[in-house]
């Protein structure tokens, strides 16, 4: 039992969209719905829903960014559906050593998806369309291993090199393996801690999980699966053909630094040893390449779409971006212009979400630039934020209630609810207690309904419902920075830095006050040169650059909310280059010659009658509409830096 699932299949659009869904199901060319009005906790509780009622197979859910999609993923895990997030991860086109941690996290899901263990994957427009391994690959990969099992050491190990696991001394992360006598120890990818086998000549005698810090045995099990470890895999015949390409490249180089870079190459594909470099040949060794889209064939499968024009919006950021990640290889001659590209054209995504009778969900009516099946609009909004003050809520509630609305409010946790409803109580105001979400059968309307969860926040107008929920308040936690000394002349009203990294999402863009723009993709636990570990952020720059940022040191990244922050195709900057240097100087002088003519601006106006000194949100929002900014997170700290000056040099009137 949900009610908010429930609430929402109560609408009269609903039922609706579901009869005409299913009326067009076996049709062999359908086209998309487009449904409008759901703000994002209906629009939540509407693919929890759907997904329930509609789905046979895996479900897609194409969000427009990764924080739309984390949110997503997460409420529908919640509700009970098995979803996982399909990242996106930027190939590595030069011999450079990487963390394979997204493309482990995109092979599980496609494991899933071949085995039906996965209800919904949640992804974004650019990871959908990105080349991935083929189906029949993923498949042949999957093998589980039982006690009892005979087991040929040299036979599995090589079957393990051949889904691209790397041999090593000891297994301390995912995707390795190591042979100790008969001993066996294997890290798949999708599970949480690496396995131990013990052989009593070729039989499995034991299995269990280990600790990569202690190397101690944790648990038992009586079997595990593995998988493929790596996306692009050649085969034998496919490596000797990729050292003749890599010959000929070699060949023509224009200089000696790029032929040595792919003589290098030749010698590891010659050797079969780890090739960094390999998705720079994907489309090679793939003759047909395929993406995540091609998983879904012949499925039929129940497919959303989430803000349609933003999807292709940043899609083609994407391909602009990609685009250039490739040219300096083009024009060096390090990759063949027939090989270039390592995902599909947006053509591919429109095709198939007409192919698929894909749901539309925008925010607004658009023009989708296709034919639809049909077109729906629910009535729903955003209810106030919990986090209003005790008093605003006790109005707000009592006006919802006044008006004759079911409402429900859900708090944090128990105690936070047990405690509201106490004082809700002491106002005279009438409200029942559920212990638990899931307990929640009805909401009676002139009866506030008090639980605790992690349930968004929204409004049914049609239907007079409303769930009030603390989540909306809480879930996003910008840390506020204590004010400096004038003296320090820092930016920190606009600024905003990160309280920890829990208040990033896999994908934000981030700044680093020394190395400037790039895409934060996780943490990472790293080995330390006295083999102790620590947890670091990791931020994707320009190209294949990485930098490691521990997580002690989080007051040097904030997270980046200037223009274009959800665009895929947002320009990263370069690990030791000097462009932002050059940007943060030229900003800065431009700060300065601004400031004065603010300043004489300000001054003037303080000496007509009757003038007032603008509240803060009013002088930044005129700051912004004055200063021609970068796109770099200057464009923060020279609002504050001009707002400094102008609070020095002009006394306020408040």
């Amino acid at each position: 039992m949900n009610i908010i699932l429930d609430r929402l299949r109560k609408e009269r659009e609903y039922g609706q969209i579901k009869k005409a869904y299913e009326d067009i199901s076996g049709k062999n060319w359908r086209y998309p719905f487009l449904i409008t009005g759901l703000c994002e906790g209906a629009l939540d509780a509407f693919l929890a829903s759907f997904a329930f009622d509609e789905n046979q197979n895996t479900a897609l859910i194409i969000a427009p960014d990764e924080s739309a999609a984390n949110r997503i993923r997460i409420f529908l895990s919640n509700c009970g559906l098995r979803a996982e997030f399909y990242p996106s991860r930027r190939p590595v086109l030069y011999n450079i050593v990487s963390s394979h941690e997204l493309e482990h996290t995109r092979l599980s899901c496609l494991a899933g998806i071949v085995s039906g263990d996965i209800d919904v994957i949640v992804t974004v427009p650019e990871a959908a369309l990105q080349y991935t391994a083929p189906r029949t690959k993923v498949e042949a990969g999957v093998r589980t291993v039982s006690v009892g099992d005979i087991l040929d050491m040299r036979a599995f190990a090589e079957f393990l090199v051949g889904l691209g696991y790397v041999p090593c001394e000891l297994v301390d992360g995912r995707g390795q393996f190591s042979i100790r006598g008969g001993i066996i120890d294997v890290y798949p990818p999708h599970l949480s801690a690496p396995v131990r086998m013990e052989l009593f000549g070729d039989e499995v005698d034991s299995i269990g999980y280990f600790d990569v810090m202690t190397q101690r045995k944790t648990d038992n099990a009586k079997s595990f699966s593995v998988m493929c470890a790596r996306e692009v895999i050649p085969d034998a015949e496919t490596k000797k053909e990729l050292s003749e390409l890599i010959g000929s490249l070699a060949a023509k180089a224009k200089d000696s630094e790029s032929k040595t870079a792919l003589l290098h190459e030749k010698q590891c594909i010659d050797l079969d040893i780890d090739a960094p470099f390999i998705d720079k040949y994907v489309s090679f060794i793939y003759k047909e390449p395929v993406c995540l889209l091609d998983y879904f064939d012949g499925l039929s499968p129940l497919v959303f779409a989430i803000e349609h024009n933003a999807v292709f919006s940043r899609l083609e950021g994407y391909e602009k971006q990609s685009a250039e990640d490739v040219r300096e290889l083009l024009e060096n001659s390090l990759i063949s212009p027939k090989y270039k590209d390592h995902a599909y054209p947006s053509a591919k995504m429109s095709a198939f979400l007409d192919k698929n009778t894909a749901l539309i969900l925008d925010s607004f009516t658009s023009q989708y630039p296709g034919k639809l099946t049909g077109i729906f609009s629910f009535a729903t909004r955003k209810p106030p934020v919990f986090t209003s003050g005790f008093e605003q809520l006790t109005d707000d509630i009592s006006s919802f209630v006044n008006s004759g609305y079911a409402v429900l409010i859900v708090c944090e946790n128990s105690v936070s609810a047990s405690n509201l409803q106490s004082m809700l109580d002491e106002t005279g105001m009438r409200t029942a207690l559920a212990a638990e979400y899931s307990d929640v059968e009805e909401v009676t309307r002139g009866v506030p309904t008090v639980t605790c969860g992690a349930i968004p926040s929204f409004e049914l107008m049609h239907s007079k419902f409303v769930c009030i929920s603390e989540l909306s308040g809480s879930s996003m936690r910008i840390a506020k920075r204590k004010k400096k000394h004038a003296s320090s002349r820092t930016a920190q009203s606009s600024q905003k830095k990160l309280l920890s990294y829990a208040d990033l999402t896999v994908g934000d863009l981030v700044v680093h006050d020394t190395h400037g723009i790039g895409r934060y993709v996780g943490i990472e636990n790293i080995k330390n040169y006295d083999g102790t570990r620590k947890d670091h952020i990791k931020i994707q720059y320009s190209g294949t650059d990485v930098l490691y940022v521990p997580c002690e040191q989080i007051d040097l990244v904030a997270k980046y909310i200037g223009p274009r922050s959800d665009d895929a195709g947002m320009k990263l900057s370069k690990l030791g280059g000097t462009d932002w240097h050059k940007t943060k100087a030229r900003v800065k002088k431009a700060v300065r010659e601004m400031a004065k003519e603010l300043i004489a601006l300000y001054a003037e106006r303080q000496r007509r009658p009757g003038f007032s000194f603008p509240p803060d949100d009013e002088l930044q929002r005129e700051f912004e509409a004055m200063f021609p900014y970068e796109e770099t997170d200057a464009q923060l700290s020279a609002a504050n830096e001009i707002k400094y000056d102008m609070e020095k040099a002009v006394p306020m009137d408040r």
